[in-house]
Order: structure tokens, then sequence, then C-alpha cells
């Protein structure tokens, strides 16, 4: 077999819990949705012009740099966005970056496991409904930022 081969059949060959499959799929969907929303205040906002330059950064630099430009342009950028960062943008990166820095093993049960590492709060094993919630969170904070950008473009 051709190592492309090999890499197909393994693909579709690797231990998994197939059950969290798609709300793992859905967390890394709605982090790229929430980087993408902040790209988008970033450029159309807050800068000149739309850029792919934030999708050269993480999304928690991103954050920073979305509060920094905020604060630069004052209120009520820079109070709204600061808001919007600490009760939405920080705890649905810090659930996002517990299921991306995840560990998958075998578990006690036999069953193939996702935990949370140590410098994340683990471990602790993640279940469908952990990953549910981080999407689901992580869809909140991209909503809260849409609510955000059109309270401050209504205010003077």
């Amino acid at each position: 077999m051709t190592d492309e081969e090999l890499a197909l059949y393994y693909s579709q060959h690797i231990p998994v819990d197939r059950d969290l499959l798609e709300p793992l799929g859905l967390v890394l969907w709605a982090a790229a949705r929430l980087h993408s929303s902040i790209r988008d205040t970033l450029g159309l906002d807050l800068g000149d012009a739309l850029s792919d330059k934030a999708f050269d950064d993480t999304l928690g630099s991103v954050i920073t740099q979305l509060k920094m430009r905020a604060h630069s342009k004052g209120a009520p950028w820079s109070t709204e966005i600061e808001g919007w960062a600490d009760k939405y943008a920080v705890p649905a990166r810090t659930m996002r970056d517990q299921v991306i820095h995840g560990v998958p093993h075998t578990a006690r049960d036999g069953r193939q496991a996702l935990s949370t590492p140590r410098r994340h709060g683990g471990p602790r094993r993640l279940t469908k409904d952990d990953l549910q919630i981080t999407a689901g969170y992580l869809v909140l904070a991209s909503v809260r930022l849409d609510e955000v950008r059109k309270r401050c473009k209504e205010k003077p």
C-alpha cells in the first residue's frame, strides 16, 4: 500500500468513540466561526478593511487584539468589547482549549475517551454533553459579538 492508501485506511480504523466525533467537529467549527467573527470585527469595524491577518494568530491572540483595538477606538467600543470578552469570549476560549488540548486514551471502562489535561483543569473525561455545551458557548460568544457590533454602530 502507498502512504496515501495507508493514511486513508488508518483514518477509518483509528480507535475512537464515534459518539464524540460529531460534537467534537462542532467544537472545531464553532471555534473557527468565532475566530472569523472576531476577524470581521477587527477588519470591518476597528480597522481599515477586511483582512486575513487574524487567521495567522490563535483565538486567544485575536481576542486580545480585539480588546486592544477597541480600547484605542474608545467608547462605546472599549467598554462593550471588554465586557463581551470577559463574559463570553474568554470563557468560551477556555472551554475550547480544554477540548482541543484533550488527550485521547482508552478509559478504564475499555472505551475510547478524550480527557482534559492538567494544565486545563484535568484530568477530566470529556463527555458528549461537554463537547456540545462547548460548541454552544463558542456560538453564543459569536452571536453576542454581533450584538455588540450593532450596539456600538448605533451609538454616536
